[in-house]
C-alpha cells in the first residue's frame, strides 16, 4: 500500500492532473455521451479513496485502476485531444 501511495501521490502532483482527479461530471463539462462509451468510469480521486479503505487486495488491482484512468481518457478523447496530453 505504500507503494501504491506514493505512486498515486506522484500523479496527483502532475500538473495536468486536475482532470483525473475526480469523476467525470457528463453535465458540467456537455458531454451527455460519456457514460455511454465509458462503462468502467474510474479517477484519481476513488482510487485514492479505494486506497484510504484497503479495497485493493494486490498491488495488480490499484495498476489496473490507474491504467484504466488513462484508458478511458484515451478512449474518449482520442490520443491527440489536449486532456489526453495531460494523462501521457
Amino acid at each position: 500500500a505504500k507503494r501504491a501511495t506514493k505512486i498515486l501521490a506522484v500523479c496527483w502532483k502532475h500538473k495536468g492532473s486536475v482532470w483525473f482527479q475526480e469523476p467525470v461530471d457528463p453535465v458540467k463539462f456537455g458531454i451527455m455521451d460519456y457514460n455511454d462509451i465509458i462503462t468502467h468510469p474510474m479517477d484519481l480521486g476513488t482510487i485514492k479513496k479505494k486506497l484510504a479503505h484497503n479495497f485493493y487486495s494486490s498491488p495488480q488491482e490499484f495498476a489496473s485502476d490507474i491504467r484504466l484512468v488513462w484508458q478511458n481518457c484515451y478512449k474518449y478523447n482520442g490520443y491527440e485531444h489536449e486532456i489526453s496530453y495531460c494523462a501521457k
